[in-house]
């Protein structure tokens, strides 16, 4: 009976999985290496300072990082200044010609080798066929250093493997034809026999195998054009697609039910409408957290975070534990902030690094730019279509009309809103210690907005 009772579960579990409820969101992401700012870029040659075994391959290194440099400079303006330009300039005054530069060297070069031999009958002659299998691994490391003040804008290490399988035949005597020039062999590579000596070596290519014309150096050459290829996300914006699971509890809701067909249908704007509603008068982590992951979905990113740090907060007051997949989500959605931040640097920072960067999508469609200060230095300003009570009233995210973080340079913020919001907000103001503040009235959403949290009143 219990055997049958397991069995019973295992069918039923792709049934249940099915039924979990997905929401899929695009991000996009800054590009890896920090490149606000910068007009030009080179290459400072791998083989100025490298191990002398792998000087002549350095040389190639260079050549794949410019390659991968002008592949992905195509959609921008970013200039890029030749390497030769710069060989009799001394580093320190490298920022008079570029502005980026980027320095590195190999770490090393392993090898991997298999051998194994079968034996065939052709025309009464015993022939051994030896397969023989190379794969070459090239490590690199490498950082983009701004020019003028020497700072690191990203540092980046890699591995590339190339392999390769060689089939040798040997007569029955044991006369090798093993430098015979067939199934894409050269006459100059190394026997089998010397590759299992060289295996002994701790997996390091000795000298003789990286020689110039050698089975080990093609093969090298090959993995090192690989890196021209991984370059994309450190020059340019990337985007990934997010997907989330909705968490679900269990009984008859039937406006949830609802709001899982709208999801199904991907309509996600009605779908978290719904959410909010709900979790205005249940706020539940689940119903907090799939709130959440709608706002993400419809490209809401900060006020994703603000929520689900509002719920953090709510569970720590409260003396309960925060559940581990919303402080994960919390990581998540506040790398995903911070991103964005950096890639509006990006757009409005007037430099040819902004071309590569496209136009953000999370602002509202018909939108209208207020800006305004605050008496802090670190603080997260909200404006509010109607007033809240408390610190923990669920309420807010149904009148949250727009959020921003306040720079560090005099407190100033500035966000967009839509043309059909009030013209008379209320403003929130969260500090670096989470205290809560609102404005003693609603506020004409024109002009400068002074805030102070002195003249506001703090919510318990």
């Amino acid at each position: 009976m219990r055997i049958r009772w397991i069995a019973l579960c295992f069918l039923m579990l792709p049934v249940l999985v099915s039924c979990a409820t997905s929401v899929t969101f695009d991000v996009t992401h800054p590009p890896l290496a920090d490149l606000r700012g910068a007009n030009s870029i080179t290459v400072i040659p791998f083989e100025r300072d490298c191990d002398r075994r792998f000087e002549y391959l350095s040389a190639y290194v260079t050549s794949a990082l410019v390659s991968g440099i002008k592949n992905n400079m195509i959609r921008g303006n970013i200039s890029f200044v030749e390497p030769a330009i710069l060989a009799d300039v001394s580093e320190k005054n490298y920022g008079q010609y570029v502005d980026v530069f980027i320095t590195g060297k190999i770490i090393d070069i392993t090898q991997t080798i298999s051998n194994r031999s079968a034996s065939r009958n052709v025309r009464d002659e015993i022939i051994t066929i030896d397969v023989v299998t190379l794969s070459v691994m090239v490590n690199i490391e490498y950082a983009y250093i701004n020019a003028r003040d020497g700072k690191v804008l990203g540092n980046f290490i890699k591995s590339e493997e190339f392999t390769q399988t060689a089939n040798l035949g040997r007569n029955r005597y044991g006369s090798g034809n093993w430098n015979r020039a067939e199934y894409g062999l050269h006459p100059e590579w190394h026997d089998p026999g010397q590759w299992n000596q060289n295996r002994r070596r701790r997996g390091h290519l000795a000298d003789n195998a990286l020689r110039r014309g050698s089975w080990g150096e093609t093969l090298a050459k090959s993995a090192i054009n690989k890196f021209s290829f991984t370059m994309s996300q450190e020059l340019a914006s990337w985007t990934t697609t997010e997907e989330r699971s909705l968490r679900r509890r269990t009984g008859n809701e039937p406006m949830l039910d609802e709001a899982r067909r709208l999801i199904n249908m991907g309509r996600y704007d009605q779908a978290l409408k719904i959410y909010q509603e709900i979790y205005t008068h249940n706020d539940s982590v689940y119903l907090g957290y799939n709130t959440a992951v709608l706002l993400a979905a419809n490209e809401q990113f900060m006020e994703s975070l603000a929520l689900l740090e509002h719920m953090h907060r709510a569970l720590l007051t409260s003396g309960q534990s925060t559940p581990r997949f919303i402080k994960r989500e919390i990581e998540r959605m506040a790398e995903f902030v911070n991103g964005l931040e950096i890639l509006a640097e990006y757009r409005t920072g007037g430099n040819a690094a902004a071309s590569l960067i496209p136009l953000i999508k999370d602002e509202p469609v018909n939108a209208r730019a207020i800006s305004g200060t605050i008496n802090l230095n670190i603080a997260t300003v909200y404006a509010l279509s109607e007033a809240i009570a408390f610190v923990e009233d669920t309420s807010v995210w149904s009148k949250m009309v727009a959020s921003a973080n306040a720079s560090t340079f005099e407190g100033r913020w500035s966000m967009s809103i839509p043309v059909t919001a009030p013209s008379l907000l209320w403003f929130v103001v969260i500090d670096s210690r989470s205290n809560m503040y609102i404005t003693q009235t609603a506020l004409g959403a024109s002009g400068t907005i002074v805030l102070d949290t002195a003249k506001m009143t703090r919510l318990e």
